[in-house]
């Protein structure tokens, strides 16, 4: 029962702790005047390679895996 009591307590000083962190965020959301942009977090950079480079071929993708395999199942066979 004391174990159950200290682990409650400590999930609940964890989450305590998380929320004072996100606090003064969710503070502003609340505030009609307060609106602000979100930072995208490098999502931005990954789009742009994408389009520069295109989507990886998946045929190709897995033709290579499969190479690979078998070059490590020889080579796992070489050391038996």
């Amino acid at each position: 029962m004391v174990v159950l009591v200290i682990v409650v307590a400590v999930v609940l000083y964890l989450t305590a702790r998380a929320w004072s962190s996100v606090a003064p965020e969710t503070r502003q959301i609340t505030n009609p005047g307060a609106s602000r942009m979100v930072d995208d977090q490098g999502r931005g950079e990954a789009v742009e390679a994408v389009r520069e480079t295109g989507l990886p071929d998946l045929d190709e993708t897995r033709t290579e895996t499969a190479a690979h395999a078998a070059e490590l199942e020889e080579a796992l066979a070489a050391t038996d």
